[in-house]
């Protein structure tokens, strides 16, 4: 399998790079990461990070467009297999079918997407959220045309209109007053992709992992990073008004139903409402879980955003 090729994309991005780390550390794949600017400061970034990757051959950067299927199709010429993490955008349907069509075309055997549940289908039509509703729309495609496609659906709290940092310092954790699931998504998808990876299709074809620690209310969760880093925090929700501040406006409808949607969730279900927790094999087809915020923490020193550090 040491010659075997895993193409990712996204790879210069906040999943895609964590991806890439840990396929280089704990696979013997190659991994061939493509990104839109290979002379781009983040593609660069990435090579010398893993420069030693790169010497040996087990880092291939490469140039692709999502827009631009045959050029999508000489990028995963001779993959084994295919990671994908999409930014939400207009023309991200198109693009992930562009994703599929050229899978398929160059034979690809194992395609992994981040992906997220159709919050549309979930609620029964009555909330419409298109980050949500769009990955839903490329994993059904998926389905359809690539016989062994696997799915990790990851959860996330690093946005600014989830926490940030106050004008008086305090470190304010203002997303929903319900449980929520938390994961350190750049670490752990990367976790997951190479687990799944290894397992291979045979096992993991078909399936939807969620990636979660357990469920907590932001409030628990600012109590945790407060005693763990000294850091005051509190829990202090943002109006509707306030969220728009921090959001293109594109996305301002759209996080308005996520948050309607979410104080709705089934608290009995994992994956965004969606998964009977019983159905989540992932554990035991991988081995592998998600952080806990207190793992998270400890291993990357993560602050609220604005947080800068005391001199000694």
């Amino acid at each position: 399998m040491s010659l075997e090729i895993i193409a990712v994309i996204g790879a210069t991005g906040y999943q895609g790079s964590g991806v890439v780390a840990n396929l280089l550390a704990s696979t013997s794949f190659v991994v061939r990461a493509i990104s839109s600017n290979v002379n781009g400061g983040k593609a660069r970034t990435l090579a010398v990070n893993h420069k030693a990757a790169v010497d040996a051959g087990r880092l291939i950067m490469m140039e692709a467009n999502l827009d631009d299927r045959e050029s999508l199709e000489k990028a995963f010429e001779g993959s084994y297999g295919v990671f994908v993490a999409q930014a939400p955008g207009p023309t991200e349907v198109q693009q992930g079918r562009n994703i599929v069509d050229a899978a398929k075309t160059t034979g690809v055997r194992h395609a992994v997407f981040s992906s997220l549940p159709g919050i549309k289908t979930a609620s029964n039509g009555k909330y419409a959220v298109a980050p949500f509703d769009n990955k839903e729309e490329i994993a059904n495609y998926a389905r359809q045309q690539l016989a062994t496609t696997t799915f990790v659906i990851p959860a996330n709290l690093s946005a600014p209109f989830y926490c940030h940092r106050r004008e008086d310092g305090v470190a304010k954790f203002c997303g929903p007053g319900m449980n929520i699931e938390w994961v350190d998504d750049q670490h752990d998808v990367g976790v997951f992709a190479a687990a799944i990876f290894t397992t291979g299709p045979a096992i993991t074809a078909g399936k939807t992992y969620p990636l979660a620690s357990k469920a907590q209310t932001l409030k628990q969760i600012a109590q945790t990073y407060e005693a763990i880093t000294g850091d005051p925090s509190v829990w202090e929700p943002l109006t509707p008004e306030q969220r728009a501040a921090f959001l293109p406006p594109f996305l301002v409808s759209a996080i308005e139903n996520m948050y309607g949607y979410f104080e709705e969730i089934d608290s009995s279900k994992t994956c965004y409402g969606t998964m009977d927790p019983k159905d989540d094999t992932s554990f035991q087809d991988l081995g592998v879980k998600a952080s806990t915020v207190e793992e998270w923490l400890a291993r990357t020193g993560w602050r609220a955003p604005g947080f800068r550090a005391k001199s000694a």
